[in-house]
């Protein structure tokens, strides 16, 4: 789902293109973050966060674990 900014009883994945953008939207509903910050080093340095980042393209399973967990 998208558009679920202010929804706090859903787990979301967050993505963003900067850890600016990301640190907006994180909120303990949040479960991972993915997107173009994925593919920087540099942006993924700055996030104040232990989210998992996490590259869905490269990392679908990784993403699918975390979903089935955070729906268990």
């Amino acid at each position: 789902m998208e558009g679920f900014e202010s929804e706090k009883e859903i787990p979301k994945i967050v993505a963003a293109k900067t850890a600016e953008e990301a640190q907006n939207y994180l909120d303990n509903s949040t479960i991972a973050l993915s997107g173009i910050i994925t593919a920087s080093e540099e942006e993924k340095k700055k996030l104040y966060s232990k989210i998992p980042v996490v590259n869905s393209e490269k990392e679908i399973e990784k993403l699918a674990d975390l979903v089935e967990k955070a729906l268990r």
